[in-house]
């Protein structure tokens, strides 16, 4: 993997992507936050990738820590390894909710079924950590933060509209409501127009749209 890592990635100058930008980046790292998340593994239990002679990492050999295991439940069992998930199913929007009730308390307004997000627009830090809070906390850069604030905020647009439609819904009505479109809304973006921007090709497109709308859509 590091051969080929360094073969087809190194780049001697730019080489632009004409058909995206760096948000197409940061759009695929937002979606995998919501999609699994394994156990991080070790420093004592890698897998060590020999280097060549050239090669300018930091050390030799080049460690990965392993993905723990998930142990069978069954004594002597023969299944292929398996590797626990520690967040919540495929896009229910937890990068954005978190994928506990700790997480999802820590973040709610508690009224009108809002999340927190600062004035400005920009959510809330937490102290201890640094980071900002939010479902998920890693790996933020820019473009996450972008995106994380971005979907708060939506989700509290989606509220305001439900409580001028739905006056008698309380907070958890509100909040569950919302988090329901939002994460629709996220489904919709990333098989209609995230994925058809990066792969481009006629018949995919078709495929997308109808994995979304239907072969006839409007019928």
């Amino acid at each position: 993997p590091r051969d080929i890592s360094r073969a087809l990635f190194t780049r001697d100058k730019f080489q632009p992507a004409t058909i995206l930008n760096v948000l197409a980046a940061a759009w695929i790292q937002f979606q995998v936050h919501d999609w699994f998340v394994h156990e991080k593994g070790t420093a004592d239990n890698t897998h060590n990738v020999p280097l060549a002679d050239d090669d300018s990492w930091f050390e030799r050999p080049m460690r990965v820590p392993k993905t723990p295991v998930d142990p069978p439940k069954v004594a002597n069992s023969n299944r292929p390894p398996a590797y626990v998930n520690r967040n919540s199913h495929w896009w229910d929007g937890s990068n954005v909710y978190g994928s506990t009730q700790v997480e999802q308390d820590i973040l709610r307004v508690r009224s009108g079924g809002k999340v927190k997000v600062q004035d400005d627009g920009r959510l809330f830090h937490d102290e201890t950590t640094g980071t900002e809070i939010t479902g998920s906390r890693d790996n933020l850069w820019v473009g996450l933060s972008l995106l994380h604030s971005l979907f708060a905020r939506e989700h509290n647009a989606i509220c305001d509209m439900f409580m001028r439609e739905h006056p008698d819904w309380d907070d958890q009505r509100l909040f569950d409501q919302a988090r329901l479109v939002n994460a629709a809304l996220m489904a919709k973006i990333h098989t209609v127009e995230w994925t058809p921007a990066i792969l481009p090709h006629p018949l995919l497109v078709l495929a997308l749209n109808a994995n979304w709308g239907g072969v006839l859509p409007g019928l």
